[in-house]
């Protein structure tokens, strides 16, 4: 996802399609990741809210999130304001 999202979420005049087409992504490969026992883990990179990536993992079983408390501060979120 990093190579498609990039931090650039102030600079993007698309993001709810974007928004959309990564949604759409996270649910076919979280489906193929939980058939297959495993997880897809979304690191915070600067780009989504916690509620954003919260809503993604609630989609499907598959996905999970990586947590890096650096990058929340870019989305004006504090560390605290994620847990």
């Amino acid at each position: 996802m990093t190579n498609v999202l990039c931090g650039g979420r102030a600079f993007r005049t698309d993001w709810n399609e974007l928004r959309q087409a990564v949604r759409k992504k996270i649910l076919e490969l979280g489906k193929t990741a939980a058939d297959a026992g495993l997880m897809i883990a979304i690191e915070n990179h600067q780009d989504f809210t916690s509620a954003e990536l919260v809503e993604f993992c609630e989609m499907t079983s598959g996905v999970g999130i990586t947590y890096d408390t650096g990058n929340s501060f870019p989305v004006a979120e504090s560390p605290n304001q994620f847990t």
